[in-house]
């Protein structure tokens, strides 16, 4: 026998005490009614079981909102539960009261977040709105230019402001990047740089240095001649960030995206190589502009040069481990002591550049044009060099008996390249001798490589030469 369950009959007294209910609720959070209003509330719930238990368990959530929601944000529109109630469609109430407590707490715990959320949204933007309303009152009410010695104080407490409003731990990443663009319009944290001797040069007006910009989005931001050593720029977004000239000595640079940033005349690397050491990991610097640039000593980990400009750039006893180089312009970079590991150069232009004592393992130059390139004093294995260009190349004193796709088209010719004292591959060695130009070297060195050998005369290109030729391999 099937039951069929009916709806009990609601009886005024009960439809009494929910009234009652409603208006102290009412009352509690405020809200505008009437008793009328109160009764046909009272009414509607009454008459199904699922407002009713939607009701009873709201009760206590009222005096929640009441004395932990409110005091958050008075500012903000509170909104009771019980609302809800009257709005709930016939539908729902098939569903049953089982998923009532659970959706209760649910909708309990979204609207406080989304209440804490605004109110500190509003309590960052306040923050900054009141750090450049600060800042642009003293700026136009500076006396003369803020670099000068009479405004050292002003100076002063610029800078610790600054530096200890983007160290709030509650100031999220857009703030920081508002803060940044906003100093760098008034052209208060740019040093000004003269290639006139005779001119000073002047440091920026606001030290960023030691900051924390770590995720912040400086797109098109000026911060060329900066003061942003020891910075974390971690997961900063600086796509075509102009930070020609800046100091960014030791600054963390971890995954940050600098896609057609301006780096030229970047001040990273220094006399001594313990003071340094900055992190580049996996930062992206594709289609930057790095002319140059220094890298020394740097951890490039991972870092994508795709197509950037790299003209004379150095790389003193850099990481290069997993670095794209493909399509990148290495005009006349300098490359010593480095260690090179599984990095891709590919149809990279490597005119002039300089490898020195570097090592290098697992990496792939095919297509690379290395035309009137050096290789001097170089560990060579598992590299590629399927279709690169070596004409006048200079390879000496390097070991290339571990390198793939060598031919012997690539070292035959009029333009053939440079070998002394250069073991080739097995299929090689017997028809090239690895010292056939040893003789012409000197004077191409002296006039070629002077900027990386240091080499004031012809007799010390010749000293090298011998010392290159005197070399032994195993």
């Amino acid at each position: 026998m099937v039951k069929i369950w009916r709806r009990k009959p609601s009886t005024e007294k009960a439809i009494s005490q929910i009234a009652q209910k409603i208006y102290q609720n009412r009352k509690l959070l405020n809200r505008s009614g009437d008793a009328e209003q109160d009764w046909a509330r009272a009414e509607k719930i009454s008459g199904s079981l699922l407002r009713r238990t939607l009701f009873v368990v709201n009760d206590p959530l009222i005096k929640l909102e009441k004395h932990f929601f409110e005091p958050i944000s008075r500012s903000l529109r509170n909104s009771a539960v019980f609302d809800i109630v009257e709005r709930l469609s016939p539908s729902l109430e098939a569903v049953g009261v089982l998923l009532i407590p659970l959706a209760l707490f649910s909708a309990s715990r979204v609207y406080e977040k989304q209440r804490e959320a605004q109110e500190i949204e509003r309590l960052q933007q306040d923050t900054v709105q009141n750090y450049l309303g600060h800042l642009s009152e003293i700026f136009l009410n500076a006396d003369g230019d803020l670099r000068d010695e009479r405004n050292q104080r002003i100076r002063t407490v610029l800078e610790a402001s600054t530096v200890t409003l983007l160290k709030d731990p509650n100031l999220d990443f857009q703030r920081k990047g508002q803060i940044i663009s906003s100093l760098s319009i008034m052209e208060l944290v740019q040093g000004e740089f003269s290639d006139d001797v005779e001119v000073e040069d002047k440091p920026p007006v606001i030290s960023l240095e030691n900051t924390d910009l770590s995720s912040a989005d400086l797109s098109q931001v000026n911060l060329s001649y900066a003061e942003l050593s020891r910075s974390d720029f971690s997961d900063s977004i600086l796509r075509s960030v102009n930070l020609e000239g800046a100091v960014i000595l030791g600054a963390d640079f971890r995954s940050a995206n600098l896609r057609n940033a301006n780096l030229r005349y970047t001040k990273h690397g220094v006399a001594d190589k313990d003071i340094l050491n900055f992190s580049l990991e996996y930062t992206n610097f594709s289609n930057a502009y790095l002319h140059e640039a220094s890298f020394s000593w740097a951890d490039l980990d991972g870092t994508n040069f795709r197509e950037a400009r790299l003209t004379e750039v150095n790389f003193v006893e850099s990481a290069l481990h997993r670095v794209s180089f493909v399509l990148a312009d290495l005009t006349k970079a300098y490359i010593a002591d480095a260690s090179i590991r599984r990095s891709d150069f590919r149809y990279a232009d490597l005119t002039r550049a300089a490898f020195r004592g570097s090592k290098v393992d697992d990496s792939d130059f095919s297509n690379a044009n290395l035309q009137e390139a050096l290789f001097e004093n170089m560990s060579v294995a598992a590299v590629n060099f399927e279709d690169a260009d070596l004409r006048e190349a200079v390879i000496i004193s390097s070991d290339l008996r571990d390198v793939s796709g060598l031919h012997l088209s690539q070292l035959v010719g009029s333009e053939s390249p440079f070998i002394c004292n250069s073991p080739l591959p097995k299929d090689l060695s017997s028809t090239i001798d690895k010292d056939r130009d040893c003789d012409r070297l000197p004077s191409i060195l002296y006039e070629r490589y002077s900027r990386f050998t240091d080499l004031d005369t012809l007799e010390e290109a010749e000293k090298i030469v011998n010392d290159s030729r005197n070399k032994q391999w195993n």
